[in-house]
C-alpha cells in the first residue's frame, strides 16, 4: 500500500512560516515594549535623584542658578517621561496587535493539522480495511484448498524448500 501522504503539506508549511514569522514580530514588539518600560524607570530614577538634588542644594550656600538649572532639568525629565508613558501606550498596542496575529496566525495552522489528523486516521482506517481484506483472501483461499484435498501447509513447506535450495 502506498505511504501517507497529505494533500495540504504545502499549505501547512507555509501557515508555519507565517506563525513562525508572527511569533519573531510579536518577539521584537515585546522587547520594545519592554525596553520603554526600561528607558521610562531610568528616567523617574533620573527625576528622583534630581529631586533629591535639588533638596540638598539648600543645606549649603550655592547660586540660585543651581536652582534654576535643576529646576529646568526637573521640567524637562517630567516632559520626557510623559513622552515615554505615551510611547509606552504605542508599544503596548503594537504588542497587542502582534499577539492576535500571532493567534490567527496559530489558529490557522491548528485548523490545518486538524485536518493532517483526521487524513491520516482515514488513511490508516483504510490501511487496516485493506490488510483485513487480505488476511481474509489468505483464509479463504487456505479453506478452498483445504476443501479441494491440498494440504496448504503441505505446500507451505515444499514452496520453503525449493527457496533454501534455490538460495544454496
Amino acid at each position: 500500500m502506498k505511504r501517507f501522504r497529505f494533500k495540504f503539506t504545502a499549505v501547512e508549511k507555509v501557515r508555519q512560516s507565517r506563525q513562525d514569522e508572527a511569533l519573531r514580530v510579536l518577539a521584537q514588539a515585546q522587547s520594545m515594549f519592554q525596553e520603554a518600560t526600561t528607558f521610562k524607570n531610568r528616567l523617574v530614577q533620573a527625576l528622583n535623584d534630581s529631586l533629591l538634588r535639588r533638596e540638598n542644594l539648600g543645606r549649603e550656600f550655592t547660586s540660585v542658578m543651581a536652582f534654576q538649572l535643576e529646576n529646568s532639568f526637573l521640567a524637562g525629565q517630567r516632559v520626557r517621561i510623559l513622552q515615554a508613558e505615551n510611547f509606552i501606550k504605542k508599544a503596548s498596542k503594537n504588542v497587542e496587535k502582534c499577539l492576535r496575529a500571532y493567534l490567527v496566525t496559530r489558529r490557522e495552522l491548528k485548523m490545518i493539522e486538524v485536518l493532517r489528523e483526521k487524513a491520516f486516521a482515514e488513511f490508516r482506517k483504510e490501511k487496516n480495511k485493506q490488510e483485513q481484506k487480505v488476511t481474509d483472501d489468505i483464509y479463504i483461499s487456505r479453506a478452498n484448498l483445504n476443501q479441494a484435498g491440498v494440504n496448504a501447509d503441505e505446500l507451505a513447506n515444499e514452496f520453503d524448500d525449493e527457496l533454501e535450495e534455490e538460495s544454496a
